[in-house]
């Protein structure tokens, strides 16, 4: 009877691990943050982002897009944003968008998460920075070193509620648009911030900066 229970056992734990995996969307997050904990290149952060989607989510990998290197920073956060949410059959952020940079620069000078103005509906703000930080190393850091021991300043021993709060926000099924700005802090460090909103009112044709149906065509993911 020890054998066969044994046997039941190892059974029902290979069963388990060979589950089959899929994307982790909110409330649910990564079980512990991606390995490693910093990347310092364009292309070692494609690298750690993928490979984190494959062990994590069985997800493929994500290719830059044809025009990677014409867009700016902040238009790139925003892009490679898109292709983490299509690729979990999200919908895309459809519009990056200009009404807020006043607030978001300000989140980018102050190294802060931006602040939306009353009355814009629903909403969540991201922002990442330091010395060196790039388009890619942010998302890596938001979306994959976000949990407790990673480098979120707002997920702590003390303080655990803001743990995974950037991966929540990138993946929020709510928001369709994206306010984005790149550029120097205070003391001259790289700093990135975003508001991600769903807008109550279709964005005029002076505070579109992007729209997805016109970025897509560059993706190899640009058919979602």
């Amino acid at each position: 009877m020890h054998f066969v229970s044994t046997l039941i056992a190892a059974f029902a734990a290979t069963t388990a691990l060979a589950a089959p995996l899929g994307p982790i969307l909110p409330p649910s997050n990564p079980s512990a943050n991606a390995s490693p904990q910093y990347c310092r290149t364009w292309q070692a952060c494609l690298t750690a982002i993928n490979a984190a989607r494959s062990s994590q989510e069985g997800l493929p990998a994500i290719a830059l897009p044809s025009n990677w290197w014409d867009l700016t920073y902040a238009q790139r956060v925003w892009a490679f944003i898109n292709l983490e949410r299509v690729s979990r059959n999200l919908q895309p952020l459809a519009t990056m968008i200009n009404t807020y940079d006043s607030q978001v620069q300000t989140a980018v000078t102050n190294d802060a998460d931006p602040i939306a103005p009353y009355g814009v509906g629903s909403w969540g703000s991201i922002w990442a920075g330091g010395e060196g930080m790039f388009p890619l190393s942010a998302i890596y850091l938001w979306m994959y070193v976000d949990g407790p021991g990673g480098n979120n300043l707002d997920c702590t021993a003390s303080k655990t509620d803001g743990c995974w709060g950037h991966r929540d926000i990138i993946l929020g099924a709510d928001f369709n648009a994206i306010d984005s700005c790149a550029g120097k802090d205070s003391s001259g460090a790289d700093s990135f911030a975003a508001l991600l909103l769903s807008p109550t009112t279709a964005p005029a044709a002076a505070n579109t900066v992007m729209t997805w149906d016109a970025q897509k065509a560059f993706s190899a993911q640009g058919t979602y």
